[in-house]
């Protein structure tokens, strides 16, 4: 079992280029490899290397990551076995998808502990880069600020036991760079988006439904840390709430791409993200999930196609931005500014904003679903608007 930790300006990357691609993917493929040839060295072995010509190499050649096509990801155990089965930090591996690929493709849950597919297929090139940047340095895996620039500031914001969905939404649509034209057009997505993790953080929302004294009681606890930043190419909501258990196991099941449970809300995140990122943190039965929506827009392009999924315990002595509640944020880091609620929100407003959430969601699902099984759509197909 491989145990490295790298030093600054060394990190590197062993790749084995998909063999099954067309002249155009593998050309964009190459492409890809140089762009994260600025991250560190990047060793591309021959397409007809094995799993066995591969463990040759890294017990010779040690290295932080490495890139598989999603197929032999899926198929090659022994490489997870190399670098550590349970494993919290450290080098890691990864699969990449260079051609369109349906989730129903990657069969049942595996046997590990970790699902780490990259899409090399619908992204920007300096969108795959940020990702494997993050991915390939165990201090930058946790939080949202290496998937942004240095300066891009982080909306912060406590979800209280009291708070209901339409105060979540309310506050994360107050955003002004909302109104800026690549996310105007996203406002759908963002808004399901934040409704999926408020769910999560509240039990699927109408366990805290309480009256009496239990109610007052857990009307002011902290249920959730939620945070939103965005630059030019990347927009990124974080949450961070406990949940028991949370085992690397139990995690990986919940967020396993399963496109036929339409009314799950993890499920949810996954179609509507462009991508998604799961972090069990056992030492501390906390759970950061991280959903991103990009530039490239492969969730609105490409609804019934797989995109980027990262699902990966970690140890919590590796976490870079760890939890806070949002008072300390502000006294620890000038990048941390107060995300306003609406204080006071009409009650049938917010009753109808998430009823109409709901019935948008239905529609996408059906819509999904009619072009998953090759039916013709009742609907005319229109440009999701804010």
């Amino acid at each position: 079992m491989q145990r490295r930790v790298s030093k600054p300006g060394t990190l590197s990357i062993v790749a084995v280029p998909d063999p099954h691609l067309g002249r155009e993917r593998a050309q964009a493929l190459v492409r890809t490899w140089a762009i994260l040839r600025t991250l560190g060295p990047v060793t591309v072995l021959p397409e007809s290397t094995t799993e066995k010509d591969l463990i040759a190499h890294l017990q010779s050649h040690p290295t932080d990551l490495v890139l598989l096509p999603w197929n032999h990801y899926i198929e090659w155990s022994k490489v997870e076995g190399h670098f550590g089965i349970a494993r919290t930090s450290g080098p890691t591996c990864a699969g990449y998808f260079a051609s369109p690929l349906e989730s129903k493709a990657l069969g049942s849950i595996n046997d590990y502990q970790r699902l780490i597919l990259l899409d090399f297929v619908h992204t920007a090139f300096s969108e795959r880069w940020r990702i494997v940047r993050a991915l390939l340095d165990e201090k930058l895996r946790s939080g949202v600020e290496p998937l942004v620039q240095a300066k891009a500031p982080i909306h912060a914001l406590d979800w209280l036991g009291s708070d209901g969905p339409g105060a979540a939404l309310d506050a994360v649509l107050s955003l002004p760079f909302l109104a800026q034209p690549q996310w105007q057009e996203r406002v759908q997505p963002i808004e399901l988006v934040t409704l999926a993790l408020w769910n999560l953080a509240f039990e699927q929302g109408r366990a805290l439904n309480r009256s009496g004294w239990l109610g007052r009681i857990h009307a002011q606890k902290t249920r959730a840390h939620l945070q939103i930043t965005q630059d030019q190419e990347v927009l990124a909501l974080r949450l961070c709430y406990k949940q028991s258990p949370n085992t690397p196991r139990s995690v990986l099941q919940d967020f396993w791409p399963d496109p036929s449970q339409t009314e799950n809300f993890r499920q949810l995140l996954i179609q509507q993200a462009d991508f998604v990122r799961v972090h069990p943190v056992m030492e501390h039965h906390e759970v950061e999930i991280v959903a991103g929506l990009l530039k490239s827009a492969p969730s609105r392009k490409r609804p019934h196609e797989l995109r980027s999924i990262w699902i990966e315990p970690i140890a919590a002595k590796i976490m870079s931005e760890i939890p806070q509640s949002l008072e300390e944020e502000l006294k620890n880091s000038s990048r941390i500014q107060a995300l306003i609620t609406a204080e006071g929100l009409e009650p049938r407003a917010a009753a109808a904003r998430i009823l109409w959430l709901e019935r948008e969601l239905e529609r996408k699902n059906r819509k999904i679903e009619e072009l998953t099984s090759g039916l013709p759509s009742s609907e005319t197909p229109q440009k999701e608007s804010a």
